[in-house]
């Protein structure tokens, strides 16, 4: 299995960064679109998420990213996109999961 590490979680930040400017916040839909990580619980990949400044819990096997850029609607939802596909480029099983309030 690969590891989410520094350079993948530093790779998708910066596809969410470029896919965030593509959108302006569209003040749509408040949505919690995240990003899901199939990955064991690990204390590294925790410390490796929090240096990276994104926020994230871990549930039924799988760590749930939110992106790092602010907004809602679109914005949201092209960051997640973003992370996911960057995400797969390193070999890791990531999807979006999309979900409104």
């Amino acid at each position: 299995m690969t590891v989410l590490g520094p350079l993948s979680i530093g790779c998708a930040i910066d596809a969410a960064r470029a896919a965030a400017l593509t959108e302006p916040d569209d003040g749509g839909s408040c949505n919690f679109d995240t990003v899901r990580v199939s990955h064991r619980k690990s204390s590294v990949v925790e410390a490796d998420l929090t240096r990276a400044g994104l926020r994230f819990y871990h549930d039924r096997g799988a760590y749930h990213l939110s992106p790092p850029e602010a907004g809602q609607g679109l914005r949201r939802s092209v960051q997640v996109e973003a992370m996911a596909k960057e995400l797969q480029r390193h070999e890791l099983e990531a999807t979006v999961e999309y979900v409104t309030d």
